[in-house]
């Protein structure tokens, strides 16, 4: 809303109402409006002498606005910095209720994190590892002309033929016992020839079942290059 000049020859309650007017708009556009009206007010009265001149409200409201909006992103700077500072908290805590405390010996406490990835050997020279809640990470292998086994997305694999196929050898193999899983599709029918690093009696690799929708199960034993197997067929 513009304010007209008062000349300095107006009455005291011309002046009043003039500066009452003043105030309802910058409230209005500033919330408690203390800051606008301060540095408004400081063009109006100076050293207690009335004087008006003309007075660009929008100027002052537009540079009140730009302090305010510079207090905000001040403030929001610090809120991610903050925000940074709790996620690092939030981490040290989860660390701190997964810890294992020592005793001496002896290990108390449960230790609670969804993987473990270990570069190294872990080494028990007493007690007993229970697996009896664990399940061994398995696979599903894609059929194709050669299939393909990587050992580091399952120990045990399961694969159904449509077709004549050869299993290449594994790779990312470990020492340990692994187990394929050969199942026929709903005609049957289909071979399996395995690459050299498959080893059996004789090196002679036993022939599948060919009854459709039938299962064969390999078992092998790793010595961290080739895999040693035996052969179960035809289980169902």
């Amino acid at each position: 809303m513009p304010i007209s000049n008062v000349a300095l020859t107006n009455t005291f309650d011309e002046w009043r109402v003039t500066t009452n007017q003043l105030i309802v708009v910058t409230n209005d556009l500033l919330g408690d409006g203390l800051t606008t009206y301060r540095s408004v007010t400081a063009n109006v009265v100076t050293a207690n002498t009335l004087f008006f001149g003309t007075l660009d409200v929008n100027s002052t409201l537009t540079s009140a606005f730009g302090q305010a909006n510079s207090g905000f992103d001040k403030a929001n700077a610090a809120n991610v910095i903050a925000s940074a500072a709790f996620d690092k908290a939030n981490v040290a805590n989860n660390n701190a209720s997964n810890t294992v405390l020592r005793t001496g010996d002896t290990m108390t406490g449960t230790l609670v994190v969804p993987n473990i990835n270990v570069s190294s050997n872990i080494r028990m020279t007493g007690g007993l590892v229970d697996t009896a809640k664990a399940n061994i990470l398995s696979q599903t292998l894609t059929d194709a002309a050669t299939i393909t086994w990587d050992a580091s997305n399952g120990q045990i694999a399961t694969v159904t033929l449509n077709g004549n196929r050869v299993l290449s050898n594994i790779t990312n193999i470990r020492v340990g016992t692994y187990v394929l899983h050969v199942v026929q599709n709903t005609s049957g029918g289909s071979s399996l020839t395995l690459e050299q690093g498959y080893r059996f009696t004789g090196n002679i690799a036993p022939p599948l079942t060919t009854t459709a929708n039938s299962r064969d199960v390999f078992t092998f034993i790793s010595d961290g290059s080739k895999l040693y197997g035996s052969f179960i067929p035809d289980v169902g």
